[in-house]
């Protein structure tokens, strides 16, 4: 199916890790297409599982599947495109599970007892819709917690969104500024202002961004404990891999009632 088919013809179909690398380096080829920059974008595109094909003009086309697990991706992309542009309403994707692409399936994999059982509370909600948004997907959900339609991003929600996403490692950057500056009530300050006036929560990236800080432990768990509300000394201990107090409880009750 796939044999005839250029993907740099067919935006739609390209994987977002494809399509990412391909915006990178067009910049370039914008620029100053040559032959020395044919050669590394071929590279890296072979790595995801694709290649194409360049001529004197250094212009590339042909882009294509280069291994089985690639060609088995774009199909799955071409059968959901055809169901999507089919339907009349936007599809509830959580009813074509098999044909979701690989970076998606595996982020459901990782809630899909969760989701199966309808056990998440609305934390974990949020953290699944994080996680779907970053790859171009979203889904709705209500206080139940209970995830339902799932779909793609509309090109004006994905804008937003990577907008949002900007506008929070800027304030973050302010917010770690302050705190190296030792302006603890200016770092609490820009982190109220940045929950309730730009209502912006912390992401997942939000959180990974403090922690590959260069922040100590401690202070990088006082930072998002204001963001969740959550003591500082669980964070660190989670942080620093040592079981919480509470998890200590458990584990000593535990092993006393393996000695009885």
């Amino acid at each position: 199916m796939t044999n005839n088919l250029d993907l740099f013809k067919h935006e739609e179909l390209q994987p977002k890790e494809l399509k990412d690398l391909i915006n990178i380096w067009f910049e370039k080829f914008a620029f100053e297409g040559t032959y020395l920059h044919c050669i590394p974008f071929l590279e890296e595109v072979q790595k995801l599982g694709y290649t194409f094909d360049y001529g004197n003009d250094y212009v590339p086309h042909s882009l294509r599947p280069f291994t089985d697990e690639a060609n088995i991706e774009i199909n799955k992309e071409i059968k959901l495109n055809e169901i999507i542009s089919n339907e009349d309403i936007i599809p509830n994707l959580f009813q074509y599970i098999d044909l979701l692409p690989n970076p998606l399936s595996e982020i459901l994999m990782q809630w899909s007892d969760k989701i199966k059982h309808e056990s998440l509370n609305l934390a974990e909600c949020n953290t699944l819709q994080q996680e779907t948004n970053e790859i171009g997907y979203t889904f709705h959900y209500g206080v139940d917690a209970v995830p339902y339609h799932l779909r793609v991003m509309t090109d004006d929600e994905f804008v937003a969104y990577s907008n949002k996403t900007k506008i929070e490692k800027s304030i973050l950057n302010k917010i770690i500024t302050s705190f190296n500056n030792h302006n603890t009530s200016e770092a609490v300050h820009m982190i109220d202002n940045m929950i309730n006036y730009n209502k912006i929560p912390l992401s997942n990236k939000g959180k990974s961004f403090i922690l590959n800080s260069a922040l100590t432990n401690s202070n990088k768990a006082f930072l998002i404990s204001k963001f969740t509300n959550d003591k500082p000394l669980d964070i660190l201990n989670e942080i620093e891999n040592k079981p919480s107090k509470l998890q200590s409880n458990k584990e000593q009750s535990n092993n006393n009632n393996n000695l009885r």
